[in-house]
C-alpha cells in the first residue's frame, strides 16, 4: 500500500490549491457552494443547505462526452483565476550573516552540544543516583551560567533612538492580528474571484521579547516567530534562528519596506484594523452582486500593515498586522521625512 500526499493551500476568498500525487487541483466557493477541479480533469460542482445535511454533486469529465458533443461548460473554470504562485522563503539562517559573527555562533554551537550531551548523560545514568543528579546539577549551570551574553552599552543619544525603534516595532508585533505571507498568486479574471487581483496564504505568528534559552541579552528585543524560523529585532542587527540554523544581519544589509495592504478577511475584521470596502464572492464589473448565484457572499477588505525584509544574502520575509497606524509609525521611524506609505490595491 503506498502512501498518499495531500497539501492543500488557502488563498483567501474561498480560493484552494490541493497539491497531491495525482497532481494540483483546484476549489472555488462560499458557504453552500463550492466548485472543484480536481487533478485528473473533472469538475465537481457541489450545492449544500448549511446545517441540514442535505447536499447535492454534479460531477462530469473535461472534453468531449460520449456522444460527440462537447460537455457542457462549468460555471466557470478555476484553473483560470489565479497563476503566477510564488513561495516566500528565507536562506537556511546559517547563510544570512556575515563573518564577524562566526565566534558567537561556534560558542551556540558548543552550548547546544554540551546541553545535549548532558541529557544524555542523565538518562543513561538514571539508574545511579550519584552520577544521575551530578549530571542534572551540571546541565542547571550550562543553563543559567553558560549561555551566550550579548550586552549592550548605549552612548549619548543612542538609548533614545533604540527605545524609539523598539517601541515602533512592539507596535506592529503587538497587533490583534499577525500574519506571515507564505505564498502569493495573482488573479486572472478579477470578476470570479471577488474583485481581488491578488491573492495571500498566510501563517498565524506570534511575538515575544525572549530569545532562545541559549542566548541572553540586557536590553529587550522584539521577537516575530514566524512559521519556519524566528527573527530578533535588535538595537544593531536582526538575528535569525532556524532549527538548527543561526544567522545575523547588521540593518545596512537589510532592505525594510512598510505598506498599507488591502487583506480579505474570511473572519470578523480586527477592532484595530479598519474596513476600507466589501467585495462579492462573484461580482460584475461595476463592483455589484452577480445575481446568477443565490448563495453570494460579500467580504470586508480590512487594512492592514505589510513589514517586507529581504536581503541579497536570501533574507525574504512579508508580515502583515492589522494595526496598519502601528507598521505606519514604524515607517516614520525608520524613515523620517518620508510620506506616507500608501494603500495598496486589494
Amino acid at each position: 500500500m503506498g502512501f498518499r500526499y495531500r497539501k492543500s493551500i488557502n488563498l483567501g476568498g474561498g480560493f484552494r490549491v490541493n497539491i497531491s500525487k495525482s497532481g494540483v487541483g483546484y476549489s472555488w466557493g462560499v458557504k453552500g457552494y463550492r466548485i472543484t477541479r480536481t487533478a485528473d480533469g473533472r469538475t465537481r460542482q457541489t450545492a449544500s443547505i448549511p446545517g441540514t445535511g442535505i447536499s447535492y454533486v454534479s460531477e462530469h469529465k473535461s472534453g468531449n462526452s460520449g456522444n460527440g458533443k462537447a460537455a457542457k461548460p462549468n460555471a466557470y473554470d478555476v484553473r483560470d483565476d489565479y497563476y503566477d504562485y510564488q513561495e516566500i522563503t528565507s536562506s537556511d539562517a546559517n547563510l544570512l550573516r556575515s563573518p564577524i559573527y562566526d565566534k558567537l555562533f561556534e560558542q551556540i554551537k558548543r552550548l547546544k552540544l554540551a546541553r545535549n550531551v548532558l541529557i544524555l548523560a542523565a538518562l543513561a545514568t538514571s539508574s545511579f543516583p550519584p552520577l544521575f543528579y551530578l549530571c542534572l546539577v551540571a546541565l542547571a549551570v550550562l543553563l543559567v551560567k553558560g549561555r551566550c551574553h550579548i550586552i549592550y552599552e548605549f552612548e549619548d543619544d543612542e538609548k533614545e533612538k533604540w527605545d524609539r525603534l523598539s517601541s515602533a516595532w512592539r507596535g506592529v508585533a503587538s497587533s490583534q492580528s499577525l500574519q506571515e505571507v507564505v505564498v502569493t498568486a495573482k488573479s486572472k479574471n478579477a470578476k470570479e474571484t471577488g474583485g481581488i487581483e491578488k491573492a495571500v496564504e498566510t501563517s498565524k505568528i506570534s511575538s515575544s521579547n525572549r530569545l532562545p534559552w541559549y542566548v541572553t541579552t540586557n536590553i529587550k528585543p522584539v521577537v516575530f516567530k514566524l512559521k519556519n524560523q524566528q527573527i530578533a529585532i535588535m538595537p544593531d542587527r536582526i538575528l535569525i534562528f532556524g532549527k538548527k540554523q543561526f544567522g545575523a544581519l547588521d540593518y545596512k544589509d537589510v532592505n525594510i519596506d512598510i505598506s498599507a495592504f488591502g487583506f480579505l478577511e474570511g473572519k470578523a475584521v480586527p477592532s484595530d484594523s479598519e474596513i476600507v470596502k466589501t467585495v462579492w464572492a462573484y461580482a460584475n464589473k461595476d463592483g455589484s452582486p452577480d445575481k446568477r448565484y443565490a448563495n453570494n457572499k460579500q467580504y470586508p477588505i480590512a487594512k492592514y500593515g505589510k513589514v517586507v525584509l529581504t536581503s541579497d544574502s536570501g533574507l525574504n520575509v512579508q508580515i502583515l498586522c492589522s494595526n496598519e497606524s502601528a507598521s505606519e509609525n514604524l515607517f516614520h521611524v525608520l524613515y523620517p521625512g518620508r510620506p506616507d506609505p500608501n494603500l495598496a490595491k486589494a
